[in-house]
């Protein structure tokens, strides 16, 4: 009895498997562009808005610290209106980072998981690679 028919059917076994891999890492790797792709969209988004919080922080700040330096009776009371604002401003910035927080973390976390599948993918690919390579010097 001829083993050549079994070698050739593992060899096409092989190959099947190396190919379905091959197109489960390529869907991988899809995926995971697309997902850094809606993070970089969602930090596009979010940034323009930090940026807002920032710059309202700063121009409040130097307000306050000029403010603190006149030598003007009425400017100790506009310096604590305008620390006042300050208070509500970084406030909602702190409210702003923690509304965001949960959402960057889901994505980062799915960007890490779907980083933790190529290596095992690669592995296999690898294997099954070497496997074919070894089957088909058996068929020469």
């Amino acid at each position: 009895m001829s083993l050549w028919p079994v070698a050739i059917d593992t060899l096409i076994k092989l190959r099947s498997e190396k190919w379905q891999a091959e197109q489960e890492l390529q869907a991988i790797r899809r995926e995971l562009d697309k997902v850094n792709k809606e993070l970089q969209d969602y930090l596009t988004k979010i940034n323009p808005e930090l940026a807002e919080y920032k710059a309202q922080i700063k121009k409040l700040k130097k307000s306050v610290t000029y403010l603190e330096h006149k030598p003007d009776r009425t400017s100790g009371s506009q310096a604590e209106k305008l620390r006042d604002d300050l208070d509500k401003v970084e406030k909602k910035k702190q409210d702003y980072l923690t509304k965001i927080n949960p959402e960057l973390k889901e994505i980062k976390a799915r960007i890490q998981k779907l980083r933790s599948n190529v290596p095992p993918k690669e592995r296999q690919i690898a294997r099954l690679s070497e496997e074919v390579r070894r089957a088909q010097s058996l068929l020469q």
